[in-house]
């Protein structure tokens, strides 16, 4: 970069160096030995540089011997005001700056080199990378400030002393307190005790004879404008490092006014809960006297037991149902009366370890004179913060002869059982034997109707075949309804085809659909799996129930049948069918009957449409059998669903991929 300052002479076609005077160039090599990473400089009158050394030289991109014949502030790329300032050296000013390049701190130190006769012949400068010692200074001055913060910022009156007792520094919580003593530093800390000398009881006097810290309390009297506290003095020592010695102490001065105040309100409240107490403790003893004589005419057996299920106390009608005196009972075992009987013994078990709060048994005891009695033994425990002031309470009620009735009605009972499965299973032999001459009358029909026969004879067969199809499922229907009654329905578990199972029955009953002219549908939701593990046979029997039950009552329109995921399980589905049909629907004070034996919404719909109301009640029965539930939603005149959910295992395969 071209500047108006005259550039030294060179040689033609040569590099001229320029050094500096002799002293100057020692000067230079003394202080560059001495640190090899500063840039050492030195310029002429005229502040062209004639000489450049050092490591530093690096941070300009530059090597020694570079810039030599440069403009100083050209070649370091001063600014104007760095610029004046080294102007002012070749007046003769000495100059030292810490300035910023490139993200770094450079100091720089220049003075004028004088000539024999007294004139500036230039400068010589020494200039350092000081970025470190820079950024130590601002961390040291930060943490100064950070502590100068925090030590104003508490809250407590906090001063420190010398081993003089002499107050080197305070924060301003500290002078507040003691504002009437201001100022504080330089002063003697006694001071602030209104003493000439220091106090044998003060705690900075204690703390130094002991070398740890010392609190104590004491009352600061009010003075002038200044109300009376209570203070908590606390010195901690400062150790020299090196020999250990203590060189003086931090002392914490607390406001304890507040504390001392509630410590006196807490002890009034004491003298107040003590005597509260005495009142409680007389009443308790009322109530106790009280609560004994309630326990002494209760017709109830009522007893007391330990932790150990040790009799503490029997009542009176506890005493004279077992026989024993009050004596004979204290601190023997409740189990005395059992015979050491599982189910007792876990019973006081449970109670007394906790397992259990409220507990109720009914079992049979011993009295002392041998009579067996029954009773129903209700315990309750009331537990205390030691195990061992654990108290149960057990009431004790004769059941003996309401138990000597409950057997007479439960043999009453299992006989009528009896009878009624009897009937039962009479009856299902009796629908097996129908079923026989029954079929083979339907067989023999079907064999007419394939005949040549006249009109009339022909559909007198075909009244004889619908009349016995009929009669049929009414047969079926009883005796399905009695297997269930008697015990004797199981299901089977298999694998079958989901789809191809809902697709039969609406094949089953497709013609009698289209002879009704109606819409006779199947459809499936997403993920539906076609392959899975239940009773088929059972499945296809609760749709042929329900959609022959939508056929029945539905003149126009159509009779849909939906299958969809409800739930996925861990190891299997839960499917949901619908079968919606556009029928007369089902007033809504009769949906509660739908489902119950022998249940039409109307007994005219009986001789309409036929049936007894068996199917949907065996539905029902066949759906819970399966694990399921089942449902009506009707809107009378317009839209009826019956629906059922039922759980079907899959393989782990499937489950998967109807997962995802």
């Amino acid at each position: 970069m071209k500047t108006d300052t005259e550039k030294p002479e060179y040689h033609s076609g040569q590099t001229k160096k320029v050094v500096p005077p002799q002293g100057i160039a020692e000067e230079v090599l003394r202080v560059a030995t001495l640190s090899p990473n500063l840039i050492i400089f030195a310029t002429d009158a005229k502040g062209i540089l004639t000489y450049t050394d050092g490591h530093g030289l690096a941070c300009f991109d530059a090597k020694p011997g570079d810039g030599v014949g440069q403009y100083i502030a050209d070649f370091f790329g001063y600014t104007p005001s760095t610029h004046a300032s080294v102007l002012r050296v070749l007046e003769g000013e000495p100059l030292y700056m810490v300035t910023p390049f490139r993200g770094r701190y450079f100091e720089r130190r220049l003075v004028p080199t004088y000539g024999s006769d007294g004139s500036i012949t230039g400068l010589i400068g020494v200039s350092g990378d000081v970025t470190k010692i820079q950024q130590v200074e601002e961390e040291r001055d930060t943490q100064k400030e950070l502590i100068h913060d925090l030590f104003a910022s508490i809250s407590d009156g906090v001063f420190i002393i010398d081993r003089e007792y002499t107050i080197l520094q305070t924060n301003p919580a500290m002078e507040k307190m003691y504002k009437e003593h201001m100022p504080l530093v330089g002063n003697k800390c006694y001071v602030t005790a209104h003493c000439d000398h220091i106090c044998p009881d003060c705690p900075t006097e204690k703390m130094f004879k002991l070398k740890k810290q010392v609190t104590l309390e004491h009352y600061k009297q009010p003075n002038n404008d200044n109300p009376g506290m209570w203070l908590a003095h606390t010195a901690h020592p400062l150790f020299e490092r090196k020999t250990g010695n203590i060189t003086g102490a931090i002392v914490v001065i607390r406001d304890i006014t507040e504390r001392k105040q509630n410590e006196l309100e807490l002890h009034k409240y004491r003298t107040e809960l003590e005597e509260l107490v005495d009142r409680r403790t007389h009443d308790l003893q009322i109530s106790e006297a009280k609560l004994r004589s309630i326990l002494e005419t209760s017709s109830a057996p009522i007893s007391f037991l330990d932790c150990q299920g040790n009799i503490t106390y029997a009542n009176q009608a506890y005493r004279q149902l077992f026989g024993y005196s009050e004596s004979e009972l204290y601190g023997r075992p409740a189990l005395l009366f059992s015979n050491g009987r599982d189910d007792d013994i876990q019973f006081l078990w449970d109670i007394v370890q906790g397992t259990i709060d409220v507990k109720h048994l009914t079992t049979r005891l011993s009295t002392k004179d041998g009579r067996t009695v029954w009773v129903d033994i209700s315990a309750s425990v009331l537990r205390g913060d030691d195990p061992k002031n654990t108290v149960v309470v057990s009431v004790i009620a004769d059941v003996t002869e309401r138990r000597r009735i409950h057997e007479e009605l439960q043999r009453a009972k299992t006989a009528a059982e009896e009878v009624s499965q009897a009937k039962s299973r009479f009856l299902a032999m009796m629908n097996h034997e129908l079923r026989t001459p029954l079929n083979g009358i339907i067989g023999l029909s079907e064999v007419l109707l394939n005949m040549s026969l006249p009109p009339e004879q022909l559909e007198y067969a075909k009244l004889i075949k619908d009349s016995g199809h009929s009669l049929l499922i009414l047969i079926n229907d009883i005796l399905d309804f009695t297997n269930i009654e008697a015990g004797q329905f199981r299901l089977k578990n298999a694998e079958f085809n989901l789809h191809e199972t809902v697709e039969s029955v609406i094949g089953i009953l497709a013609s009698r659909a289209n002879e009704q002219d109606l819409e006779l549908t199947a459809t499936f939701g997403a993920n539906v799996p076609h392959l899975v593990y239940g009773d088929q046979g059972r499945l296809r029997q609760v749709l042929l129930s329900l959609v022959d039950n939508g056929l029945k009552f539905t003149k126009t329109g159509s009779i849909r049948t939906c299958v969809s995921n409800e739930e996925i399980r861990e190891n299997g589905i839960v499917i949901r069918f619908e079968v919606i049909d556009s029928g007369i629907g089902i007033p809504e004070e009769r949906v509660h009957q739908i489902f119950q034996t022998f249940s039409q919404i109307d007994s005219s719909l009986s001789r309409a449409y036929g049936g007894i109301g068996l199917g949907l009640a065996i539905s029902k029965r066949l759906v819970e059998l399966m694990g399921g539930t089942i449902g009506v939603n009707s809107d009378v005149g317009k839209v009826t669903t019956f629906w059922f959910c039922i759980p079907l295992k899959c393989s782990p395969e499937i489950l998967e991929t109807v997962r995802h």
